[in-house]
C-alpha cells in the first residue's frame, strides 16, 4: 500500500474475528499504540497525516481467546508515494464507507465508518432518515483519527433508519448511505392459559406475540415436547391453536415458542380433558 505524504490512510484487517477471539495490530512487532486509531467490530486501523516514521509492515493478528494461539494473520506494507507541488483543489474521495446494511441485536453496538480526503479537507455530517443525526457524545458518538466514522452504543429501536455520511470541502460534495436495521427479540403479550374442557369440545390457545419483535417471529406450536404439524385437527393460526373434538390422549402441556434473528421466548399451558360429561366453568 502506497499512501501520500500527510495524507489520511486506512488500513482495513480482512480477517475476520470470530466471537472470543482476540485481534491486535503491530507494526514491526510493536504493538501500535500513539498516533493511530483503531476502529472497533470491523477492526481498520487508521492513521493520519502519514509520515515517513510510519513506512513499515503492518500486521493484523487474530489470536484465540484465551490460550494466545494465533489463528490468523495478514501483513500489509506501508510505503510512502511519490508526490508533486500542487495547490489544485481535488475532489472529495472516501476512503472508509458503511457497509449497505447493518443488521445489530437490541443493546449491541454499531459502527458506521465514514472517512473521505480531498483538498480543501473535507468535513463530515452524519444524517438518519434524512434529517441531521442527535449525536448526544456519549452514546452515539464520532470516533476515528477526523472524527468522521460514527458509534451507536447500547442500539435502541429508534435507531433503524437510512443514515447518511456526508462529506463536503466546498468545491465538492459527495455521501454514501447505509441503513441500519435494530433486531428486537420476541416479547409475549398475552400468553395461553390453562384449560380444563370435555372430551369431543373445541379449545384455543392464544400466544400474542408484541408488536415491537423485528423481524417478525416465527411462532411454532409443541405438545409435550413435539412439534405439532397443522392438519384438519390441530389448527395453527401463527399466535392461534384451535384443537378440535377432543378426545382424552390430547390432555398435556401445550407450548408456543416464538424465535426471530435476535432470540427466542416460550410459553406454555395446560389442557385437562375430562371424559365424566362434567362441565366446568
Amino acid at each position: 500500500m502506497a499512501a501520500v505524504l500527510l495524507a489520511i490512510i486506512s488500513i482495513i484487517a480482512s480477517l475476520i474475528a470470530r466471537p472470543k477471539k482476540s485481534t491486535q495490530k503491530k507494526k514491526t512487532q510493536k504493538n501500535i499504540i500513539d498516533g493511530y486509531s483503531f476502529i472497533p467490530i470491523s477492526q481498520s486501523l487508521e492513521i493520519k497525516a502519514v509520515q515517513q516514521k510510519h513506512i513499515g509492515n503492518y500486521k493484523c493478528v487474530v489470536r484465540e481467546g484465551g490460550n494466545g494461539k494465533i489463528r490468523q494473520s495478514l501483513e500489509v506494507p506501508l510505503q510512502i508515494a511519490p508526490t508533486t507541488a500542487s495547490s489544485n483543489a481535488t475532489p472529495v474521495t472516501f476512503i472508509l464507507q458503511p457497509r449497505p446494511q447493518t443488521n445489530v441485536k437490541l443493546g449491541k453496538t454499531i459502527v458506521l465508518e465514514c472517512l473521505a480526503t480531498g483538498s480543501p479537507r473535507p468535513q463530515i455530517k452524519w444524517l438518519r432518515d434524512s434529517l441531521p443525526l442527535n449525536e448526544d457524545g456519549k452514546r452515539i458518538r464520532r470516533i476515528g483519527v477526523e472524527g468522521s466514522s460514527l458509534i451507536i452504543e447500547k442500539a435502541e429501536q429508534s435507531d433503524s433508519g437510512v443514515y447518511i455520511c456526508e462529506a463536503s470541502n466546498g468545491n465538492d460534495s459527495k455521501d454514501i448511505s447505509a441503513t441500519v436495521t435494530v433486531l428486537v427479540p420476541p416479547g409475549i403479550s398475552k400468553k395461553p392459559l390453562n384449560k380444563i374442557t370435555q372430551e369431543t369440545s373445541d379449545v384455543e390457545f392464544d400466544c400474542e406475540i408484541n408488536s415491537e419483535s423485528n423481524p417478525k417471529p416465527l411462532i411454532n406450536w409443541y405438545k409435550n415436547g413435539e412439534k405439532l404439524i397443522p392438519s384438519e385437527y390441530f389448527v395453527v393460526d401463527s399466535g392461534k391453536l384451535r384443537i378440535l373434538g377432543l378426545v382424552k390422549d390430547d390432555q398435556g402441556i401445550y407450548q408456543c415458542i416464538a424465535d426471530n434473528e435476535a432470540g427466542s421466548i416460550q410459553s406454555s399451558a395446560q389442557l385437562i380433558v375430562d371424559s365424566a360429561g362434567i362441565k366446568f366453568i
